[in-house]
């Protein structure tokens, strides 16, 4: 059974230990050339060399998987730019203008187009199409 005393000694005894450590890192977080003064390789008992320069560098983790961005596709692109109405380059390499109001058919025309819809009617409905 242990006694008061040596549970009391251990206590002190665990947090000097720990004040040591925390002390450590305090100061290893203060002056990172600490852990750049090891040398590069140590060599055991067995004569194997051990890598010890990666201790110090931070290490960059990709988390997750790469995944696909469809909207950056050049095909995608275009698609968005022909239905929105815009000048886009086809798949072919053919520049395509963007598309605009055409001019009417006239006063001769015998379904009186300009008589039924008139040039403001015709830019709203180009716009909302």
């Amino acid at each position: 059974m242990v006694k008061s005393d040596s549970y009391g000694s251990i206590k002190t005894i665990l947090s000097e230990i720990v004040d040591n450590v925390m002390n450590r890192i305090s100061i290893t977080a203060e002056d990172p050339s600490l852990f750049s003064t090891a040398a590069s390789s140590c060599h055991g008992g067995d004569g194997v060399g051990t890598d010890v320069s990666l201790i110090g560098s931070p290490i960059q983790s990709n988390r997750g998987r790469k995944r696909r961005r469809e909207n950056a596709w050049k095909c995608n692109i275009a698609k968005a730019k022909r239905n929105v109405g815009k000048d886009y380059v086809s798949k072919k390499g053919k520049h395509a203008r963007e598309r605009k109001v055409k001019a009417g058919c006239g006063i001769e025309c015998r379904r009186k187009c300009h008589s039924v819809i008139n040039e403001v009617e015709r830019q709203q409905l180009f716009h909302r199409f």
